[in-house]
């Protein structure tokens, strides 16, 4: 406890400059939402990441016993129950077999108060620390999906800056950690989706403390129904068995081994604490194609104050996470609406 890095607020800080690239970014997220459904080719409006939903389960997590006397103050419970999501990391829906295996998992934990969210991937690692490069790529990048969508010809004067502003990505895409970590993924393409351990990319606060997140699969078969697609890999999956994971939470106790806003490195001889067991039960699948499931937002900002996000790179999902719910909450409700008058005799 004595050698744990204490959460501070200068930890999330954000300069000016920065400030107003997300208020851009922002209205960029709200475009591209707004356009959706005609960029995926889908009847509703869809995430501005992560947007394909492989599955949504519900689950519980039952709370080891033995977590010290500090982590049991903060979750009480013996168990709560759980929602997971697992998505594809792509923006665009696509209707392909083959995709990059870069999977996440949204889990919701259901607390009495306040209920916690952990959004986690199986690609642990982000390609650049510039909170501006990035903001000034992902802006450009939604720019260019939201104009090819309505225009392909106009949109090629959107493709310059979309590549120059790339190039902030450049150095840690090519560094021996990133490209160690993306050839082990690659090499794990057909592999299950639920036999993945999966990570936060960046640091939450414990308490008065900071942490990263990991989930570790438990005896998950990775070649399981290997000539099936994904969705129907699940569905056959959760049909005949449940699907256990270790939750882990990893302390910050040195910060040059323990980066908080060094997100292109992976964090060295952390200290590691089993929470629990997170629950996945046979038939526990919900119906993905059922509106309020679709509406489901996991937002690590709702989380209790001593479990939000820290960094600077998590502080930029605070408003983006909310434009893109308010945004998709808004069309989708009213097409909803529209779809009980047509059928009310």
């Amino acid at each position: 406890m004595e050698n744990l890095i204490r959460y501070r607020s200068d930890f999330d800080e954000l300069n000016s400059q920065e400030i107003k690239l997300l208020e851009k970014a922002a209205v960029s997220v709200r475009e591209f939402i707004q356009i959706s459904k005609k960029i995926s080719h889908v009847s509703y409006a869809t995430r501005a990441a992560h947007s394909k939903s492989y599955a949504v389960a519900w689950g519980t997590l039952q709370i080891h016993p033995t977590i010290p006397n500090w982590l049991r103050m903060i979750f009480p419970e013996e168990n709560y129950e759980t929602t997971a999501r697992f998505s594809h990391s792509n923006p665009i829906i696509f209707k392909s077999k083959h995709e990059v295996p870069a999977y996440g998992i949204s889990l919701k934990i259901k607390a009495p108060d306040r209920n916690i969210h952990y959004p986690l991937v199986n690609f642990p690692l982000f390609p650049t620390n510039s909170v501006a490069g990035f903001l000034k790529f992902f802006t450009s990048m939604n720019t260019f999906l939201t104009t090819k969508a309505d225009n392909f010809v106009v949109s090629a004067m959107d493709l310059p800056a979309l590549l120059l502003h790339s190039r902030t990505f450049f150095p840690g895409i090519f560094s021996p950690n990133i490209m160690k970590h993306a050839a082990q993924l690659l090499f794990r393409k057909n592999d299950f989706i639920l036999s993945f351990p999966f990570h936060s990319i960046g640091c939450f606060r414990l308490g008065d403390f900071i942490m990263k997140i990991k989930l570790i699969p438990i005896e998950i078969e990775k070649d399981f129904a290997k000539n099936e697609c994904g969705e129907d890999r699940l569905s056959k999956y959760f049909s005949q068995q449940e699907a256990q994971y270790k939750l882990v939470f990893q302390l910050c106790s040195d910060l040059n081994r323990h980066p908080v806003n060094d997100l292109t490195k992976m964090w060295r001889n952390a200290t590691e604490i089993e929470i629990g067991i997170l629950t996945l039960p046979k038939n526990s699948l919900l119906n993905v194609q059922d509106p309020e499931v679709e509406a489901l937002v996991f937002n690590p900002f709702d989380n209790p104050e001593q479990l939000q996000p820290v960094g600077k790179i998590q502080q930029l999902r605070n408003i983006i996470y909310q434009t893109a719910a308010e945004t998709r909450n808004e069309i989708n409700s009213k097409e909803i609406i529209k779809e009980q008058h047509k059928k009310t005799p």
